[in-house]
């Protein structure tokens, strides 16, 4: 009989496990282990600060230190490769970066900032594993949480500047350097060269963290050895009395301690390969070494004043506190709550007791790391300050990462000395961290310099015969960018003054001179002003007799102002010398009329300046209207233009009107009358998005501002007719 088996069903090749499988297989896995809760709040921290940092990302124009990078960014491929060793690159390998990634995402306020904001989000838990490798969880969970509220560190990862990033490979560096000392084998300590060789070329002040993980180093070392020789001399003396234990226990001879096992024997290792991987340091920092010697030592000039050791701690750690520009109450308050809890965690009895998790580290090497990370860079900055003056604090910004595990040190030794007390200043924490961030950071008016908001009015009341004058000259990489963005300021003059004219060096006479040939042929000027920047360049600051400074001074005296707005960090005015400045002779108006308006005023004639070749309005558009004045000073009070819109049957058209001042009610200073009465007077009037095409006419009444419902002379001025396109 046949017997007939089954055929076996092919067996199936088990599925790989993809990436996302294994992502989800450690996920659950980590849920199970004693520190899932503290992961729970990590990922809450995460979640929180990416959100704030993600938020209102381009509320903001860029201010003049990103607007120069991102040009500087924008220069070929090539020249920033040769760039990166060259001498004044301080941040080489960022503007690399970001040259790659705006062409990639572009340009704009939100796209060069994105990865510093990606960068701060990211350096919230890689602060956490570097606080969980020092000494536990708990530590790293209160570092995690303190950065993900930090004021300061939000500001800069809102900024298309390398300190954000910077941040995320200091604790990234220092973090590969706790595992290579512990494991102290070739491939964890070339992960540190080359994690740090990254952040010395994001930025040449990352030098000073070397300096202090190398003196930390040293310090460990030094008392490695005295312990070392301690263990030496101890086991030593143990193997004695063992091996007279063993003579009596056993009547062994005294050659028979020889044969005690190696292991007993067997001293602690020296480390072999962290002195290599220092040294290795030191070859790509050859270059930028160079560079900043012969910057030290060299006779330029820079933009930073000196400043006083108790003003320079005080501002550089009430600015780590409590963001770059918050209340003065709040900076006190935040700078005691937080300078008290790093002190507590500097104490090397804030790390004697024994985490669940085991530290990498022993009590005093987790405080000296600190300590060294967060005073070293510090102390050794302020060296250099003395000789070439340099401080700003975010060029520290890379020991925030040392302070902030500092402050959480202080919590853990709170927590678990007295527990209420580390509640309350948890809760004092939350309070100082987020007023700042609530009324600095996340403001809907404009915190950093608003160049934006300035380059828009320029924008939407230029003139044909306009130009701009930005001063100091070095700032108008902003109008370079910002013409990039506005195709209405791309052929607008752009003028600049030689720091020569103005810095003390030539008398007055000089800067008049120049001025008079710089803006010859031209009716206006937009005068654009850095007042911070400039009070460090023009010794004559605060002390003209019309102006604060000999720009805006000579202006007082040689146009007449008609406009002046200050914006953050950005002081504008607008000036017309009433003529083609430079010209013999006033040339009349296009349209002249000669009408009388009083004893003070007389209307010579007006025009409509549009710009050439344009012969008509759309809707929305402003009307450019310019009128002639000779002008008298007048007994009292002054004048204001009621205008209105009419149509081509006459009728006016409903709701399109206002009142304005005239000259922007500036009044003509007595020399002015006395030079010449004959202004030019600038109104850009408004039309309605929704205005049908057609031919249309203004018609104005002039009224004193004391009384405006009588018009002034023979009433109502209708003027000449213009298009409305389509």
């Amino acid at each position: 009989m046949t017997v007939v088996r089954p055929t076996p069903a092919p067996r199936r090749r088990p599925r790989r496990a993809s990436v996302l499988d294994r992502i989800v297989a450690r996920g659950l896995a980590a849920l199970e282990r004693p520190e899932a809760p503290y992961l729970v709040l990590l990922g809450l921290f995460f979640a929180g600060g990416a959100f704030l940092r993600l938020d209102r990302l381009g509320a903001q124009g860029l201010w003049f230190d990103e607007a120069d990078m991102v040009l500087l960014a924008q220069q070929p491929f090539g020249t920033l490769l040769r760039n990166l060793g060259a001498a004044g690159q301080n941040g080489p390998l960022y503007t690399l970066f970001l040259h790659v990634w705006m062409t990639i995402f572009g340009s704009g306020e939100t796209s060069v900032r994105l990865p510093s904001a990606l960068a701060g989000a990211a350096a919230i838990p890689l602060l956490y594993l570097l606080g969980r490798a020092i000494h536990g969880p708990k530590l790293g969970l209160y570092a995690a949480g303190i950065l993900a509220l930090s004021p300061y560190q939000h500001w800069y990862a809102q900024e298309a500047k390398m300190y954000a990033i910077i941040v995320l490979t200091t604790i990234a560096s220092t973090l590969a350097l706790v595992r290579a000392d512990r494991l102290d084998r070739p491939r964890p300590w070339l992960v540190y060269v080359a994690v740090t060789t990254l952040a010395l070329y994001l930025h040449v002040l990352t030098a000073l963290v070397i300096v202090a993980q190398a003196a930390w180093l040293v310090g460990k070392s030094a008392v490695g050895g005295r312990r070392s020789a301690e263990s030496r001399r101890s086991a030593d003396g143990s193997r004695q009395r063992s091996a007279r234990w063993l003579r009596l226990r056993f009547w062994q001879p005294a050659d028979r301690e020889s044969s005690l096992p190696t292991a007993d024997r067997r001293l602690p290792t020296r480390p072999r390969y962290r002195w290599l991987a220092l040294a290795a340091l030191t070859l790509p920092y050859l270059p930028i070494g160079l560079w900043e010697l012969q910057f030290v030592r060299g006779g330029s000039v820079t933009w930073h004043r000196p400043i006083g050791p108790l003003s320079y701690l005080r501002d550089l750690f009430t600015k780590y506190a409590t963001g770059v520009r918050a209340d003065q109450g709040i900076a006190l308050r935040g700078a005691l709550l937080f300078g008290a809890l790093a002190i507590l965690g500097a104490l090397p009895i804030a790390w004697r007791h024994r985490p669940w998790a085991a530290p990498a580290l022993a009590p005093r090497p987790r405080a000296g790391l600190l300590l060294c990370c967060a005073l070293i860079p510090v102390v050794l900055f302020y060296a250099l300050s003395l000789v070439r003056p340099l401080y700003a604090d975010r060029y520290l910004i890379i020991v925030t990462p040392a302070f902030i595990l500092l402050v959480a040190g202080g919590l853990l030794l709170l927590d678990r000395r007295a527990w209420p007390v580390a509640s309350v200043a948890i809760a004092l924490i939350l309070a100082t961290s987020w007023v700042p961030l609530r009324d600095v950071n996340l403001a809907v008016a404009a915190q950093k310099e608003d160049w934006r908001g300035a380059y828009a009015e320029i924008a939407a009341g230029r003139h044909p015969n306009d130009a701009i004058i930005v001063h100091p000259g070095y700032v108008d990489t902003t109008l370079d960018y910002y013409k990039q963005r506005d195709p209405r300021l791309a052929d607008i003059p752009v003028l600049t003054i030689p720091a020569k004219y103005f810095d003390g060096t030539r008398d007055e006479n000089a800067l008049d001179l120049y001025l008079q040939r710089l803006t010859a042929g031209y009716e206006r000027v937009w005068l654009l002003i850095s007042p911070d920047r400039l009070a460090m360049l023009d010794p004559f600051d605060s002390k003209g007799d019309c102006q604060a400074d000999r720009v805006r001074n000579w202006y007082c005296y040689n146009a007449h102002q008609l406009y002046q707005r200050e914006f953050n960090g950005v002081w504008l005015g607008l000036y017309a010398y009433n003529r083609p400045f430079g010209a013999a002779f006033y040339p009349p108006p296009p349209i002249r009329l000669d009408r009388s308006l009083g004893d003070a005023l007389t209307l010579v004639g007006y025009g409509y300046d549009f710009a050439p070749g344009v012969s008509a309005l759309h809707a929305g558009d402003n009307v450019p209207l310019v009128l002639h004045w000779t002008i008298r000073p007048p007994a009292s009070g002054w004048f204001a233009i009621r205008w209105r819109l009419l149509d081509a049957n006459g009728g006016a058209v409903a709701g399109v009107g206002a009142t304005e001042p005239l000259l922007g009610n500036f009044q003509p200073r007595t020399f002015e009358y006395e030079r010449r009465n004959a202004f030019w007077d600038y109104h850009d009037l408004a039309l309605p998005k929704n205005l049908p095409a057609g031919q249309y006419r203004i018609a104005i009444e002039v009224v004193a501002t004391t009384g405006q419902d009588t018009p002034l002379g023979a009433g109502t001025i209708t003027l000449g007719a213009f298009e409305v396109g389509k």
